[in-house]
């Protein structure tokens, strides 16, 4: 009985065992949220381990001043670009297509539409030039965080300046610059025709939002320790100069020569405590 029942205990062990070995195997990988969220996991664990959060650890002025710049500079980054976004503002003239109107000998209208800097062929009757240009405006630095393109703008010049043209009108003119534009290209008439843009760039907003964080971040833990440094030496000066006013018999606030004076808990002179 007892040969049966240690059998059946390592049989059960047994199948523990394998199940325990199947759920390992089956074990669903890590999410992209889980993913992300390890580092600030073991932050927390890092600094749990060393009574960051407990009450009894010591915290002097500079100490709560670096915690506090740890938490505020956050919202001071966010701020930041948000201003910069505000100042900084930028508009580009983007010039699309040029080219010439002429009139065949038959009468007939003829648009010659090239992109920038190519050369426009003139083989007939020149009537006009033509341009076609848009707006684009951005706010931010050093990537755009915010970017509108305004529509296109078509201009016919005559000679007596540049007029806009309405490529839904139908006249001679406009039907020689559409035509010109098909010639080119489904895009090209897509281009000039699409209507005012404007948006937020998210990935360029949260870009800027991290770059600004971490350089305000170690600027301001820096420039702490700095004045932490600066206070620290400066006490150390003052305390000299007690301590060398007191051997002389002086006063260590005012200067007030105690030799000969009663004792006294306060300087005569200046009343400061002595101690």
């Amino acid at each position: 009985m007892m040969s049966v029942t240690r059998s059946g205990t390592k049989y059960q062990e047994g199948l523990r065992g394998a199940s325990a070995s199947r759920g390992a195997a089956h074990e669903p990988s890590p999410s992209i949220v889980e993913k992300w969220l390890t580092p600030f996991r073991w932050t927390r664990d890092r600094l749990r381990e060393i009574d960051y959060y407990s009450a009894r650890r010591t915290r002097g002025f500079w100490t709560r001043a670096s915690d506090g710049w740890v938490i505020a500079s956050m919202p001071a980054s966010l701020i930041l670009v948000c201003v910069v976004a505000l100042l900084i503002r930028q508009e580009e003239t983007q010039r699309l297509f040029h080219g010439t109107l002429q009139q065949r000998r038959t009468g007939e209208f003829m648009a010659a539409i090239v992109p920038p800097g190519a050369g426009v062929p003139g083989d007939e009757r020149y009537i006009g030039t033509i341009d076609i240009v848009r707006e684009r405006r951005t706010a931010g630095w050093p990537v755009p965080l915010w970017v509108e393109v305004t529509q296109a703008t078509v201009t016919l010049d005559r000679g007596d300046g540049a007029h806009p043209l309405d490529l839904r009108a139908k006249s001679p003119d406009v039907d020689a610059i559409r035509a010109a534009l098909a010639r080119r290209g489904p895009e090209a008439l897509t281009m000039v025709t699409a209507p005012t843009e404007e948006g937020i760039q998210l990935g360029a907003a949260a870009a800027a939002f991290g770059v600004t964080w971490m350089v305000l971040l170690p600027l301001g833990l820096g420039l702490i320790q700095v004045m932490r440094g600066v206070t620290a030496l400066s006490m150390r000066s003052v305390e000299r100069r007690r301590r060398r006013l007191r051997a002389m018999g002086r006063c260590h606030q005012c200067g007030y020569d105690l030799t000969g004076a009663e004792f006294s808990a306060a300087c005569p002179e200046c009343g400061t405590v002595l101690i």
